[in-house]
């Protein structure tokens, strides 16, 4: 999922960066559809964001600075 986001953000920058080329060199309509690619392209973005999200829940991993998340033979220690 990781990759598809990354291969879909980067097609909607180009479709961004696209839209005055494509507008100077076609008109008006080129520009249009330029701008729609750019949209569906992070639409997508963030559906597989969200896909992701549901399929994996954000868990916070412990570290140093955040001792309610250590395990607790770690917690023992510091008591």
């Amino acid at each position: 999922m990781k990759v598809l986001r990354i291969i879909f953000t980067i097609l909607s920058a180009l479709c961004l960066a696209a839209i005055l080329p494509a507008g100077t060199f076609g008109g008006l309509p080129y520009a249009l559809i330029c701008a729609v690619g750019a949209g569906v392209f992070f639409l997508f973005v963030l559906l597989f964001k969200k896909l992701h999200e549901k399929k994996s829940p954000n868990e916070p991993e412990p570290d140093f600075l955040n001792t309610e998340n250590k395990p607790d033979d770690e917690n023992k220690e510091e008591k």
